[in-house]
């Protein structure tokens, strides 16, 4: 994926690279979707990846846009034939809370990982409910989950796991999404927080 100013309204892209025919030739580049930003679509990926469902379908995040301008998850689901559009769906709109400097990204960071029943796990910068002085414009971020609906076309349902306080005892801003064990762990990293306030690994235990 790239982020913001690319793409037709410089809300970011998620392409793919085909690989060459034959050994030396040129790969060639296909946009699957070009974002358009608040309050339609989704805005800057952020570094953020995409995890493969079933069905072929790509799922991530981008860090603004949505009906909040607060970041969305989102859902890409393949063609029915070959070189036919790629649809794409937001999945969730996160809230922007009042007060909130515009110029930080307040939503979603970095990849999402795929649980068992459909669930998404994730992270945002600067979310959450907890704020402290070491945490970035005093919103410490959080990790989240998302239940997908149980008939299609359903709202998908967002839980917070876990609100992050900042140091010294707890992360602060995460930025480079998660990670999931087999048994069900989150693994993931801080850029503050911690003793020193230089940062943290993290983990979330189901």
């Amino acid at each position: 994926m790239t982020s913001s100013f690319s793409g037709d309204s410089n809300c970011g892209t998620v392409f793919f690279l085909q690989p060459p025919a034959s050994a030396g030739g040129s790969w060639v580049e296909r946009i699957l979707h070009t974002f358009t930003c608040a309050p339609n679509d989704g805005d800057n990926t952020n570094g953020g990846g995409l995890v493969k469902g079933g069905g072929g379908v790509l799922y991530g995040t981008t860090s603004a846009g949505g009906a909040s301008n607060g970041g969305t998850v989102f859902s890409l689901t393949p063609p029915a034939s070959p070189g036919g559009a790629w649809r794409e769906a937001v999945l969730y709109n996160f809230p922007f809370p009042s007060g909130y400097q515009e110029n930080y990204y307040y939503g979603p960071v970095g990849n999402i990982v795929l649980g068992r029943g459909g669930m998404l796990y994730g992270v945002s910068y600067a979310g959450g409910s907890r704020s402290g002085p070491f945490c970035t414009v005093g919103y410490c971020g959080m990790a989240f989950s998302l239940t997908p609906p149980a008939s299609p076309g359903g709202a998908w349902t967002e839980a917070v796991l876990h609100n992050f306080t900042g140091g010294p005892s707890d992360g602060a801003n995460p930025s480079a999404g998660v990670v999931m064990s087999n048994d069900g762990m989150l693994y993931g990293t801080t850029v503050y927080g911690g003793p020193s306030n230089v940062g943290t690994v993290f983990a979330l235990k189901p």
